[in-house]
């Protein structure tokens, strides 16, 4: 785990990850150490953090506590913790340069630190969680470890590791009520896998996390779109016998647009001998419904009879990664998915605009349909990317956030390529409601789908983590 703990020093002294050639030599170091810096290692970094200008040499010491609570945690220390940690220097109870370090390793459940120093059970897993949000990825160099997970794309599927104090947020039999955090332009916030699973399971997040046995496993997700790349075999692996494309009304699902095909490699592709795409729900069985055509365009009709036709024929979950305009037949289609326990997954939209667009602005009105904006990574934070459309109402509905720039799949020819959108985002949370649908049917086969749908939809909107504004457009805000 040398890896890892090299990138929370960084993290607690820099405020940011530490990239691979950083991870490798800083590991090095730890080695022999227990995983415990030294000293000198400790002063080594701070001094490495006044160079990078994320500490000030010149700082008094409670604001140089403040300056780290904000690297580590992502939010300002007390006044009482300012004074506290500053007397703890003072007074030659450790020194200026391990600052850093004791206050990240005591806020997560340190046991060398005085407990008065230290916060309140509750404030502890607040400190936990941000700092689960802040180094997002962290263990993305040692990812051999998760198995089930193999390749970068992976930190889309699991936003982080947090402390074993998380564990108290995982309770079960949850019920559909939505965060109250709120905001108009990222809705919900940035969806954490992670916290869904421990909240749905009542499992430890840091076991989840380096014992991971959700890979969709028995869960059907219908992906409308272009069709995909059947000469793949990262992608035709598990397919339904159900598959049907509805522009030509045959059997045969050809990817002729590629747009399909990228989207199928988020939700169940499977790592080959040439490269390492590898989709986060891999083990579920893939439903493929070409509603669109060569140039990306499909009919509400269309597209509203491949709902029902998925819903009829055993999708648990629907990812339509497109938008374009309401109908009464999207409307209704939609419905009958949510009456019959379908979660239907749809991107927000790229037109930077103030609200989502159809289909996925139902949302607001259809309780199993979640809308999806995008996010990005800038530094140590997520924000809404430029392009998103926004949530759009003062008023809590089901829209959240996940990763859509850069993101890595397939093309229509085999051949793996990088694409930003919310169309990119959907995917990632319709894996997380495939893991999460069965999670939540091993855990409670007594169930209907009905039931596993309503948890799925309140276990993603209870377990995220508002967006970061900085970087997002007050024309759009």
């Amino acid at each position: 785990m040398s890896k890892a703990v090299a990138n929370q020093l960084f993290v607690a002294y820099l405020g940011r990850a530490a990239d691979l050639q950083w991870q490798s030599s800083t590991a090095n170091m730890l080695d022999g150490l227990n995983d415990s810096p030294s000293i000198a290692l400790q002063t080594a970094m701070y001094n490495a953090a006044i160079l990078d200008g994320a500490l000030s040499a010149t700082a008094s010491l409670t604001a140089l506590v403040n300056t780290v609570f904000h690297n580590t945690f992502g939010f300002a220390a007390s006044s009482f913790e300012q004074n506290a940690w500053a007397n703890l220097v003072t007074n030659a109870v450790i020194s200026k340069e391990s600052l850093p370090w004791f206050i990240f390793t005591s806020y997560l459940g340190a046991t060398n630190v005085p407990a008065y120093y230290q916060l309140p059970a509750q404030s502890k897993l607040i400190a936990a969680d941000t700092y689960t949000n802040t180094i997002t990825g962290t263990l993305n160099a040692d990812f051999t470890q998760l198995g089930s997970f193999t390749t970068v794309n992976a930190r889309n599927y699991l936003t982080g590791v947090t402390s074993q104090a998380s564990a108290a947020l995982a309770i079960t039999n949850v019920t559909a009520t939505i965060n109250t955090t709120w905001s108009s332009s990222g809705g919900l916030g940035v969806i954490n896998t992670q916290k869904a699973l421990a909240l749905a399971t009542g499992t430890d997040i840091f076991s989840l996390a380096l014992n991971s046995s959700y890979t969709g496993k028995g869960v059907v997700i219908a992906d409308i779109d272009t069709g995909i790349d059947l000469n793949n075999s990262a992608l035709t692996h598990n397919l339904s016998l159900y598959n049907w494309n509805f522009i030509n009304n045959t059997a045969s699902v050809q990817d002729d647009n590629g747009h399909g095909s990228f989207t199928a490699s988020e939700l169940i592709a499977t790592s080959t001998t040439t490269n390492t795409v590898v989709g986060g729900a891999y083990d579920a069985q893939l439903m493929v419904l070409k509603a669109i055509d060569a140039t990306g365009t499909g009919s509400n009709s269309t597209i509203a009879t491949a709902i029902t036709y998925a819903t009829d024929h055993g999708a648990n979950i629907i990812n339509l990664s497109f938008g374009g305009s309401g109908s009464a037949a999207l409307q209704i289609a939609l419905q009958y998915a949510a009456n019959h326990g379908v979660v239907v997954v749809i991107a927000a939209g790229n037109s930077a605009a103030s609200t989502p667009a159809y289909p996925a602005y139902y949302a607001q009105t259809i309780s199993t349909v979640l809308a999806v904006g995008a996010s990005q990574q800038a530094g140590s934070s997520q924000v809404l990317a430029s392009f998103s459309n926004q949530a759009g109402n003062s008023m809590p509905y089901r829209f959240v956030d996940a990763l859509g720039v850069s993101i890595s799949g397939y093309n229509a020819n085999s051949q793996v390529i990088t694409q930003s959108g919310t169309s990119a985002a959907a995917p990632i949370v319709a894996v997380e409601a495939a893991l999460l649908t069965q999670a939540i049917t091993v855990q409670h086969p007594e169930y209907s789908q009905v039931q596993i749908a309503t948890q799925v939809v309140a276990d993603i909107t209870q377990t995220t983590t508002a967006l970061s504004l900085i970087g997002v457009s007050s024309v759009f805000g």
